[in-house]
């Protein structure tokens, strides 16, 4: 059976709140696919972090575009995972490739 990370090409990365607001989670969607592919307890640049972690070095640089809600820790932990010359992303959606 194929990872489901396996060919990702453009991600979506958020932070939601659950419990009127007390509890978040972090999702990272594959847009292509249109399914949430991973989801953690907790937000920020360690979570998030967590799940580049999990991906292999060729997973990783499958990934082309990352986008978010505009939260600088995804930003910064994209371009810690995916340094390359072009890995400079820009605001809301952030090409990595």
């Amino acid at each position: 059976m194929p990872s489901p990370f396996d060919g990702l090409h453009a991600i979506g990365v958020d932070e939601t709140s659950y419990r009127k607001g007390h509890t978040c989670i972090t999702v990272v969607v594959d847009h292509e696919r249109h399914r949430v592919i991973w989801a953690h307890d907790g937000y920020g640049r360690d979570v998030f972090g967590q799940f580049l972690q999990t991906l292999t070095p060729e997973q990783r640089a499958s990934i082309r575009v990352a986008d978010g809600d505009g939260a600088r820790w995804i930003d910064s932990c994209v371009g810690r995972w995916r340094r390359t010359p072009n890995a400079c992303p820009t605001g809301p959606t952030s090409s990595v490739g």
